[in-house]
């Protein structure tokens, strides 16, 4: 069937319509009536066309503008979805805990597209930073490589949604590690007298203490002590029976939440030794000898004997003897020697030595040093003239002008002493003054010293009445470093 326009057809039918008025017109002439009616007739018919067409159209556009009702505006807008609801990971907990690393393991969320890993040292919301993110929701483990032994670290996981490229989080859920500790290590017997032991170790990062054990008669390790100060690295055991072998454990703790977390331990094996003997000298100038006579001491197989020309430095053995007397002349006159006498006894073929105090004697014609014997290697120093000495074996090594404490305010103090300590280079650092020095010789324990002090343009004179120092020698640069290089700790110091 052929389809036709509408104007098409308005033509055909206008055109009928215009014939049938003319055929009418031709019969009819002359009849106005039957002519003026069928005339209506016919317009009747073409408005009518028209007003179908026009009707229509109007329809048309009164549809096209018309609104459709609540039901169909909610069928033709976009859906509305719901965020959706993410469940939280269950049984969060750590294993594997080692000194740098720790495993984090969870039940993962049934919706989850991943997760969102953060940590802590401290159980605060605004610490906590992100360090992983898991793009897959079916994870249930995650190993943290970037951590420090002995330290506590909180960790938060939460589960998210990926919808819309938008993310839904879950609550957090919380747990917390305390990382293991260091090792103990170099754990050391540092002092052994016939009653008592002194052990030391190293300081470890991150302990709250140490549990000290020692090994009972059974082979088993006993505690008995707890050190609670994580910088407390010795330990003396006392009322101890002499030359007895014991054996020590240590092991640090750190303490979280009440509970104590250790790291590994270490042992030693030390023995108490004798007793020291009480010495007597004398000296045959005829013979040129030193003899010594002692006490005999309980747990002693035998007894070394050392000497030398300092009181607690440079020894030599003389030589052994499991008697209670020792007669030497390998000394020189007018000298001052020290001597000093140990027991001794053997554990699994080794010779483990006693305690000893120095004895001196003087042989022959020895000069006092500002009424001090100090034999023949010593400094002095005069403060009046401002000048010090050093000999070194009865030979001069240094005479050097000195600044010294200024005059009725910093006084240097007078008297016999001792180098306590050597440093090069130090830091001096007081009341008014923070300096580095090239060479220091500790004097007293209070903080003087001889020192050189390149600020200084001059020494000697009455320098230290008006710009003297703080109790300290200041020394020229060049002589200070001539005695450093050439005495030794304990070496006497006479100031008068």
């Amino acid at each position: 069937m052929h389809k036709f326009k509408k104007s098409a057809v308005s033509k055909i039918l206008a055109a009928f319509a215009a014939a049938a008025v003319f055929c009418f017109t031709f019969i009819s002439c002359g009849k106005d009536t039957s002519v003026s009616q069928e005339s209506s007739e016919a317009t009747s018919v073409e408005e009518s066309l028209k007003l179908t067409e026009h009707t229509s159209e109007a329809q048309s556009k009164d549809k096209s503008s018309e609104k459709p009702s609540k039901t169909e505006s909610s069928e033709l807008s976009e859906v509305s979805i719901p965020d959706p609801t993410v469940d939280p990971v269950s049984s969060l907990s750590a294993s594997n805990v080692e000194k740098k690393s720790v495993t984090l393991n969870w039940l993962s969320s049934e919706n989850a597209s991943g997760y969102e890993i953060c940590r802590a040292t401290e159980e605060t919301e605004n610490k906590f930073k992100v360090i992983k993110m898991i793009e897959d929701g079916k994870t249930e483990n995650y190993t943290d490589n970037d951590i420090e032994s002995g330290k506590t670290y909180f960790y938060r996981i939460r589960a998210y949604v990926l919808q819309n490229k938008k993310y839904y989080y879950s609550n957090g859920t919380l747990t917390n590690v305390t990382t293991a500790l260091s090792d103990l290590e170099d754990l050391r017997s540092t002092s052994q007298s016939n009653e008592a032991i002194t052990i030391e170790w190293d300081y470890v990062s991150g302990a709250s203490g140490y549990v000290v054990s020692k090994m009972d008669e059974s082979g088993e390790y006993q505690r008995i002590e707890t050190l609670k100060d994580e910088y407390s690295t010795s330990y003396t055991d006392s009322g101890l029976n002499s030359c007895k072998q014991y054996s020590y454990q240590v092991k640090p703790y750190k303490s979280v939440d009440g509970k104590r977390y250790y790291g590994g331990f270490a042992t030693i094996s030390t023995w108490t030794v004798t007793k020291a003997p009480t010495v007597k000298l004398s000296y045959e100038e005829k013979d040129g000898k030193i003899t010594a006579k002692w006490n005999e001491i309980d747990g002693a197989e035998g007894y070394d004997i050392f000497i030398s020309t300092f009181a607690d430095d440079n020894y030599k053995l003389l030589g052994s003897t499991t008697e209670t007397d020792f007669t030497t002349d390998k000394v020189k006159t007018d000298n001052m020697y020290y001597i000093r006498v140990c027991g001794y006894f053997n554990v699994d073929g080794k010779k483990k030595q006693g305690m000893a105090k120095a004895e001196s004697v003087i042989c022959g014609n020895v000069p006092k040093v500002h009424g001090y014997y100090v034999g023949t290697t010593y400094i002095e120093i005069n403060l009046e003239k401002q000048h010090m000495w050093y000999y070194k074996e009865g030979k001069l090594i240094v005479s050097t002008d000195v600044v010294t404490g200024n005059k009725n305010s910093h006084d240097t103090p007078t008297g016999l002493y001792y180098i306590i300590n050597k440093a090069s280079p130090t830091r001096l650092v007081g009341d008014t003054w923070d300096v580095y020095v090239n060479y220091w010789l500790g004097v007293t324990y209070d903080g003087v010293g001889i020192h050189d002090a390149t600020w200084r343009s001059g020494f000697g004179g009455n320098i230290y009445t008006y710009n003297g120092s703080h109790g300290c020698i200041n020394t020229p640069y060049d002589q200070v470093k001539k005695i450093y290089e050439n005495c030794s700790e304990k070496t006497p110091v006479v100031i008068y």
